[in-house]
């Protein structure tokens, strides 16, 4: 009878420390940038004597009041609520850790809340993307008016150029970014940050620097436009090999329609430029006065504005 009260009371204890004693308003809290929230809770059963501490995982993204917050509490119902202080810091994420003894049964419950920081996305911020997105569509018709369509057609028929900036855009730099994630950062959130801008296309901006240093334009836009069409297949590779090797469990998000909304912005102003091009020949001329200082003063634009929207 001994043994069998003993096996009794092994199993009921177990079955306790399995049980979600701390029950969330929501599943995973979603904090604002340096906006300090209450986050509440409430207890799943009755405890006695019950001692809670809390604390975060990464103090450096979300911060409580203390390294370690302790409640003592004596008696516990489900219809008590209780709330604690969250301070968040940094973009990223971190787990709100629990941990619950309960005096009279001697059990101990743990579990963990997850939370994340995001910066809040403001009506300015917002305004911002969308003429910094025209100012770039109307400057891409600019660009499409000064292209050779003879030049670009004879380095895909011989992409010896392409290729090499290929590979350096999806092998060398990958490979890079994922060995001084790996080397120089911590956090495992920055090693993907690193390794995902490593691993992204090149951009419509490029064109625009090609522009102002006198490089070779045709092939700067046969680039970009070979980029993001090769980063639909090659950016998921990477995120589904070694970005999954930097985020554990997590599967890596890939933005795919992201990467189609910048290739449709590259293709239909260009396009609409080579238009201007074969139909309209003074206009192409005079868009080639204004190319230069439009670009650099898209480029001003988005570096000051931007810096303070998203400062």
């Amino acid at each position: 009878m001994w043994l069998l009260h003993s096996c009794l009371v092994v199993t009921v204890l177990l079955t306790q420390s399995s049980q979600c004693v701390l029950n969330f308003s929501s599943q995973e809290s979603r904090l604002q940038l340096y906006e300090p929230v209450n986050v509440t809770f409430c207890f799943t059963q009755q405890l006695s004597k019950a001692n809670l501490v809390l604390r975060s995982s990464d103090s450096s993204v979300v911060q409580l009041n203390e390294d370690e917050v302790t409640m003592s509490l004596e008696r516990v119902a489900p219809v008590d609520n209780f709330s604690t202080l969250l301070t968040p810091l940094k973009i990223g994420y971190a787990d709100l850790l629990w941990q619950v003894e309960d005096g009279l049964t001697n059990g101990t419950y743990n579990g963990i809340h997850k939370m994340c920081v995001v910066r809040e996305l403001t009506a300015f911020s917002m305004g911002f993307g969308a003429v910094i997105g025209v100012l770039v569509a109307l400057n891409n018709v600019n660009v499409g008016c000064q292209l050779d369509m003879r030049v670009v057609l004879s380095q895909v028929k011989r992409p010896i150029a392409p290729a090499i900036g290929m590979f350096c855009q999806f092998i060398f730099m990958p490979l890079v970014s994922y060995g001084i994630a790996m080397l120089l950062l911590q956090n495992a959130v920055t090693r993907l940050g690193l390794f995902t801008i490593g691993s992204c296309p090149g951009g419509i901006y490029s064109n625009f620097y090609t522009l102002l240093l006198q490089g070779d334009l045709d092939l700067s836009v046969t680039m970009t436009f070979m980029s993001s069409v090769g980063a639909l297949a090659l950016m998921p590779m990477w995120m589904h090999t070694l970005g999954r090797q930097i985020a554990g469990s997590a599967a890596p998000a890939v933005p795919f329609s992201n990467l189609m909304v910048s290739l449709v912005a590259l293709t239909l102003p260009l396009g609409l430029g080579l238009l201007i091009q074969y139909k309209c020949p003074k206009w192409a001329q005079t868009s080639e006065k204004i190319v230069k200082p439009f670009s650099v003063a898209i480029l001003l634009v988005a570096l000051v504005i931007g810096t303070y929207s998203y400062w």
